[in-house]
């Protein structure tokens, strides 16, 4: 556990000093999270959400349920799962696409490049 400080006035600071409020001194104080106790039950570890809406994968052509048979389908299929960021750092390609703003009352939807 860490240690911190807190004066009579309420003030709390992690480092022994004289109270800048009201000047008198603070008093030490354990904080933090509990020492970890080995009779209690152990934690459980952190797991990622397995979860992904079922739908099919049409470079698999055949239907997911989970990120794991995701997985497990692309390896047996030879396959790769990137993001469209991950693909273009690794092996460049197609550059990023422009954003197209639109706003009420808009009579013209060509660019300044087509304008001219």
């Amino acid at each position: 556990m860490a240690t911190a400080y807190q004066c009579k006035c309420g003030y709390k600071d992690t480092l022994d000093i004289k109270c800048p409020m009201c000047g008198s001194k603070m008093k030490a104080f354990q904080c933090g999270p509990p020492a970890k106790d080995e009779s209690t039950t152990p934690s459980i570890p952190y797991v990622a959400n397995d979860h992904v809406a079922k739908h099919t994968d049409w470079a698999l052509g055949e239907e997911i349920n989970s990120k794991s048979d995701r997985k497990k389908k692309y390896k047996a299929a030879g396959l790769r799962f990137y993001s469209a960021n991950e693909y273009r750092r690794r092996y460049g390609g197609v550059g990023k696409c422009g954003r197209a703003i639109t706003y009420a009352g808009q009579t013209s939807h060509r660019s300044t490049a087509e304008r001219m």
